[in-house]
């Protein structure tokens, strides 16, 4: 008999007998609660979401504002995708469309687009306008990891 099946005969055999445990650890409950999972990918952020996947996040973020509509903008994307996959788990990289998220836009003061914006703890660590090239966001992300 398993060592599973002999617990629940002897759990059983205790209730028939009127002894109910005061308190019962399930072995499952002992795990280690699991991590949030890994982004390896943009993400879209709106003026709803900005505050939780940025302000809040507990990794730095590096935040694309951008429009669909801006050449240099589409540029830079396919890069963002190699910075997130390249830092997943250490480092978050999100996308904010100007025209659809105009509250957040205006209230980090954006005024040229693409502009890749570096937060860490909540705060901006530093701005870059214009398309770059992918080593331009990843030192602005190995220096702010470096300083954790």
């Amino acid at each position: 008999m398993g060592k599973k099946a002999r617990t629940k005969k002897a759990k059983r055999e205790a209730r028939q007998n009127g002894e109910v445990p005061a308190f019962e650890v399930r072995p499952d409950a002992l795990e280690p609660a699991v991590a949030a999972p890994v982004i390896d990918h943009p993400v879209t952020v709106t003026d709803a979401s900005f505050d939780r996947m940025v302000l809040d996040s507990d990794v730095p973020v590096l935040v694309d504002f951008w429009a669909p509509w801006c050449g240099p903008c589409r540029m830079v994307g396919p890069v963002l995708e190699e910075v997130a996959e390249e830092y997943a788990g250490r480092a978050k990289v999100v996308k904010v469309n100007v025209d659809e998220s105009q509250v957040i836009a205006a209230t980090m003061g954006i005024r040229s687009i693409p502009t890749v914006t570096l937060f860490k703890g909540g705060e901006v660590k530093q701005s870059l306008i214009g398309a770059r090239p992918k080593q331009a966001f990843t030192d602005l992300l190995d220096e702010v990891l470096l300083t954790n």
